[in-house]
């Protein structure tokens, strides 16, 4: 009878070790994949969430293409959310009921020459901000056409890829409150339109020098210096960031404050100049 005892006693020990073990081998292996059932959870909400927001359909921008230059605006589009959808999104919450996120935009060369420069600018009407995405060292053929994607407006200003749950994509305010303009377009012959005030195209500035606030992007670890972004006597600043394109070329995106279309652009071209040569022509080093 001991004997029974003593291998049923040995049997149920070896049980509760072999137990001990594998819930052991389990929490370590959660452990190294650095997640947890809650986590795992959130984790694929958030991507439902995100898929969620692709397959929406998109909202029309209104838009506005320059008068006589072979470059123009053919399609632009946006995604819109509530500040529910929004907050369940990103985990934030704005002050307003809808958010809209950067464009989507198509362009197409009406011309026999190559385009390789163009600028847009996004603007919120109510509070006249502009929020500007320029392309330089482009090559978009004749009657070719050209895509610029949501993403591609901040990219410059995040050192991981941009997806859907970013804030950096969104703007607060639903998309009737904005208009997507093209400012800038330059073919391979050096001819350039650049809007003006009154939304003609002009083939020069007449802007002074401008008040620029940021050079280079957000991995040069540069940031804006407090005595650049002073506004007397200078009555538009604006801020940038560039993403240098493999091959050559560079994107640069950003916004001017209090700016009227000639200072933007003219603002906007100091800024990318200095950005770019600091993040793609190697003066960092």
């Amino acid at each position: 009878m001991d004997h029974f005892k003593d291998r049923s006693r040995t049997i149920v020990v070896l049980s509760v070790l072999l137990c001990l073990v594998f819930f052991s081998v389990a929490a370590a292996a959660q452990s190294d994949s650095g997640s947890t059932p809650a986590a795992a959870g959130i984790g694929q909400k958030k991507a439902r969430l995100i898929e969620r927001v692709k397959r929406s359909t998109s909202v029309a921008i209104p838009f506005e293409n320059l008068e006589g230059v072979p470059l123009a605006i053919t399609e632009s589009s946006s995604k819109e959310l509530s500040n529910t959808e929004y907050r369940d999104l990103v985990g934030l919450s704005t002050p307003s009921d809808k958010v809209t996120s950067f464009p989507d935009v198509k362009l197409v060369n009406h011309s026999d020459r190559r385009v390789t420069s163009f600028t847009l600018f996004f603007e919120k009407l109510e509070t006249k901000t502009l929020y500007f995405f320029k392309a330089s060292g482009v090559d978009i053929a004749p009657h070719g056409a050209y895509f610029v994607s949501a993403s591609r407006w901040v990219k410059a200003f995040s050192e991981t890829p941009i997806d859907w749950d970013s804030e950096k994509v969104w703007l607060v305010g639903d998309s009737s409150e904005f208009t997507l303009k093209l400012a800038q377009v330059e073919l391979e012959d050096g001819s350039k339109w650049v809007i003006r005030d009154s939304t003609r195209p002009s083939t020069e500035s007449d802007a002074r020098f401008l008040r620029v606030g940021f050079f280079g992007n957000a991995r040069s670890g540069l940031r804006p210096n407090p005595n650049l972004l002073r506004k007397p006597p200078f009555s538009c600043v604006c801020s940038c960031g560039v993403t240098c394109r493999p091959g050559g070329g560079w994107d640069c995106t950003g916004h001017g404050e209090s700016c009227s279309y000639t200072e933007a652009s003219a603002c906007l071209n100091n800024c990318c100049a200095a950005a770019a040569g600091y993040e793609c022509n190697g003066l960092l080093t």
